[in-house]
């Protein structure tokens, strides 16, 4: 009697071929994942209080996209203050000081800058 079913090399053949699709399929979507998270990551170079309240910020877009205005928001005590930091624009791997000011009394104050990848937080004194 003849046997009908499909043989074991094709078989072989057609578990490799899907392992091999479900390997690709895995690599561009955690590929994607680790793009999206590190375009627009920043770090606080600096931050220091000067007369007045006025607080410097000297931040670096350490990530691969130009980051505008609206992509970075600045706390001061938990207090948002993006309206009063403006961001020309920050270039991947430039650095842009930015200066603004707190309500707040004197002594030490928590900052806090937020981008859509990461968050960096400075404890300065005025």
């Amino acid at each position: 009697m003849k046997q009908k079913g499909v043989s074991g090399i094709i078989a072989t053949i057609i578990l490799v071929m899907i392992a091999i699709a479900l390997l690709g399929t895995s690599y561009l979507y955690f590929s994607g994942i680790i793009t999206g998270r590190t375009k627009n990551t920043i770090s606080l170079t600096d931050a220091y209080c000067g007369d007045g309240n006025i607080i410097t910020l000297v931040i670096s877009n350490d990530g691969t996209v130009a980051l505008e205005d609206d992509d970075i928001q600045v706390f001061v005590d938990t207090n948002d203050r993006s309206a009063e930091y403006t961001f020309t624009g920050i270039e991947p791997h430039e650095t842009e000081v930015v200066t603004g000011t707190t309500d707040e009394a004197e002594g030490e104050h928590t900052v806090l800058v937020v981008t859509g990848s990461n968050s960096v937080r400075q404890v300065i004194s005025c």
